[in-house]
């Protein structure tokens, strides 16, 4: 068993990442409908993060739903859609007690105008807050980032043999 002087000693991370992933499996092996996988999973991200921050945690990413995952099951996509809303509206009240800024990383492809409304307003409301940020990888795709990067680098006219990892960065 560790003494006091080896806990005193432990480093926190300062950025953690969290990919969801494997709630239908799990609601499956429990005999559950997929809904119920994806409340579990989110129930326990929420926990998770909380007691991140609580550790002193200053970033947290959570990867959350990818541009592939709207070809699912129109019923789990509503419901999950259900879930993310419910973070940006009433769990943001807790994440904003806390004083954490929300900041949501993703695409606007697919999303509705009330989802893109509550991102916005959760984003406004939390801008100043300062004891964490959780970064919400939503609606990503890293193929779709690349694509968007190189049609930004077509729009600005700049000659394909100049393109560097620094170009592409930046």
């Amino acid at each position: 068993m560790a003494d006091s002087a080896d806990i005193s000693e432990v480093v926190v991370p300062r950025h953690i990442g969290y990919i969801v992933d494997g709630n239908r499996r799990w609601a499956k092996k429990h005999g559950l409908p997929t809904y119920e996988g994806h409340l579990a999973g989110y129930n326990a991200l929420k926990e998770v993060a909380i007691a991140s921050l609580d550790a002193g945690i200053a970033y947290m990413s959570i990867y959350s739903f990818s541009l592939e995952n709207w070809k699912r099951d129109q019923d789990e996509v509503s419901n999950i859609m259900k879930l993310v809303m419910r973070l940006f509206t009433t769990d943001l009240n807790e994440f904003d007690k806390r004083n954490v800024r929300l900041q949501v990383l993703g695409s606007k492809i697919h999303l509705t105008k009330s989802m893109l409304k509550a991102i916005d307003a959760a984003q406004e409301r939390t801008k100043n807050n300062t004891a964490g940020t959780l970064a919400i990888c939503f609606n990503y795709s890293g193929q779709q980032e690349i694509i968007d990067a190189t049609k930004q680098l077509i729009e600005e006219g700049i000659d394909p043999t100049t393109i560097t990892p620094e170009t592409f960065e930046h």
